[in-house]
C-alpha cells in the first residue's frame, strides 16, 4: 500500500466507527424516550385513578354536611338569624364542593372509557341536552338555533359531556338586558386548513362543530388558558364555575384526535370551534 491508500483506509475505518457510534447513540435516545413515555403513561393512569377514588370518597361526607345543615335550618333548631346565615353559607360551600368533586370525577372518567367508539348522532345528543337545560332557557328567554348536525364515529357519552359543557357555558355567560342567543351548527372542515392544526391528519375527513353565543365573551389573550383545569376568567355570583368544564372539553377532543379553537372578544360573545374526525382511526 502507498501512503495515500493507507490514509484513505484509515479515513474509511473512522467513518464506519462514527456511523456505528451515531446509530448506537440514536438507538439509546429512542429507548430512553420509549421508557420515559411508558413511565409517564403509568404516572398519568395512577393520577387518574387517584383523582377518581379521592373524588368518590369525598362525596359521602359532603352529602352528610348538606343533610345535617338542612335538618338544622328546616327543623327549627336554629332560630338566630346570624346562625341561620352561617348555616346557609355552609350549605352553599358544600354545594360548590360537590360540583367540584363531580367535575373531577367526570374529568378522570374520560381516560377510562376504552374502545367505545360507535356511530353517534349529534342531533339526538343536542336535543337531549337542550331538554336538560329547558328551565334555564325559559328563565333567560334564550333563543336557541340548531342547524342539521353531522353523524360521526365517536364515544357518545363523551360527546354528550363535550356538548353539555359548551352549551351550558353559552347559556350561563349571557349579558344582562340582552336577549341571549345560542347557535349550534356543523360543517365539513376544509382540507386547505389542515396545516393550521398539526394534530390533524391530511388523510382523514373532519367536521367542524360550532357553538356560538352573544354573551359576555372573553379576551382573546386567554384563548389557551381557558382550557386549563381550574382556570376561571371570572368570579361572580352571576357566573359561577368549577374551572373543570372546558378542560374536560379539551381532553375529550384530544381523545378523539381532534382540535379546538375559539373566536371571542370581551362583550361580543364567543365561538367554540371543535374539529372532529368523521370516522375513527382504523
Amino acid at each position: 500500500f502507498n501512503a495515500r491508500e493507507i490514509i484513505r483506509k484509515k479515513e474509511d475505518r473512522a467513518l464506519i466507527l462514527l456511523s456505528i457510534e451515531d446509530i448506537t447513540s440514536k438507538k439509546k435516545i429512542e429507548n430512553d424516550l420509549k421508557t420515559s413515555v411508558s413511565e409517564l403513561r403509568k404516572t398519568n393512569d395512577q393520577l387518574d385513578r387517584y383523582v377518581h377514588l379521592a373524588s368518590h370518597d369525598l362525596q359521602e361526607p359532603l352529602r352528610k354536611i348538606m343533610i345535617f345543615s338542612d335538618r338544622l335550618t328546616g327543623g327549627g333548631h336554629i332560630t338566630d338569624e346570624a346562625d341561620k346565615s352561617i348555616i346557609v353559607k355552609i350549605e352553599n360551600a358544600a354545594h360548590r364542593m360537590t360540583g367540584l368533586v363531580k367535575g373531577l370525577l367526570e374529568y378522570s372518567r374520560v381516560a377510562h372509557h376504552g374502545d367505545l367508539f360507535e356511530p353517534t348522532d349529534l342531533n339526538s345528543i343536542v336535543n337531549d341536552i337542550l331538554s336538560d337545560f329547558e328551565l334555564l332557557i325559559e328563565e333567560k328567554g334564550t333563543q336557541v338555533t340548531v342547524e342539521k348536525l353531522s353523524e360521526i364515529e365517536a364515544i357518545p357519552l363523551q360527546m354528550r359531556q363535550l356538548l353539555h359543557n359548551l352549551i351550558g357555558n353559552a347559556l350561563k355567560f349571557s349579558k344582562k338586558d340582552v336577549v341571549p342567543e345560542v347557535r349550534i351548527s356543523s360543517r365539513p372542515f376544509p382540507q386547505e386548513r389542515m396545516g393550521d392544526f398539526p394534530s390533524l391528519s391530511s388523510s382523514r375527513s373532519y367536521i367542524e362543530l360550532i357553538v356560538s353565543d352573544n354573551g359576555i365573551g372573553f379576551n382573546p389573550k386567554y384563548k389557551e388558558q381557558i382550557f386549563m383545569i381550574f382556570q376561571r376568567l371570572r368570579q361572580s355570583r352571576e357566573h359561577k364555575g368549577s374551572g373543570i368544564g372546558l378542560s374536560l372539553v379539551k381532553k375529550i377532543i384530544e381523545n378523539h384526535n381532534g382540535a379546538v379553537y375559539t373566536i371571542s372578544e370581551e362583550g361580543k360573545g364567543a365561538e367554540f370551534h371543535v374539529i372532529l374526525p368523521v370516522e375513527r382511526e382504523r
